[in-house]
């Protein structure tokens, strides 16, 4: 890994410098990438042990939680874009049917029973294990 050195010539810093800055912005999309995967991972995780509800439907993956076709799992991905000097990732429900799905995130009175049906608050989980990611890869930058 670069360091700053400081030396007598300027031109010397400046170079230290812009090599630390490459040396950065090299290993974001790396950063980012973690995050995303560790991000959607954990709310996958956090849906497939969810067992708040009795009412969990008839599909395939019934009895893991509150899967019924296994599509509130299925359906979360993630992304990561790539530009000159940063990076952009999202993970989630990026596709499809998000509005639907944040019924089961935050959860919805069942209109056939009545029953308050509790959310899974699977994206609280995500963005803690994503955070912890993106602290993990900066701290990894200064070892």
């Amino acid at each position: 890994m670069a360091k700053v050195r400081w030396t007598v010539t300027e031109n010397s810093f400046k170079a230290s410098i812009r090599n630390i800055t490459s040396e950065l912005e090299s290993e974001v999309p790396r950063i980012v990438e973690d995050a995303v995967k560790e991000g959607a991972e954990a709310m996958q995780e956090a849906i497939a042990q969810d067992q708040q509800t009795q009412w969990v439907g008839r599909g395939p993956y019934a009895t893991q939680g509150r899967q019924d076709s296994g599509d509130f799992r299925k359906d979360i991905k993630h992304d990561v874009e790539e530009y000159a000097t940063s990076a952009k990732g999202e993970y989630g429900w990026i596709e499809g049917k998000k509005d639907y799905y944040m019924y089961q995130e935050h959860g919805f009175t069942h209109w056939i029973t009545t029953n308050w049906i509790p959310g899974v608050q699977s994206l609280y989980h995500g963005a803690q294990r994503a955070r912890a990611a993106v602290v993990e890869g900066i701290r990894g930058l200064f070892k």
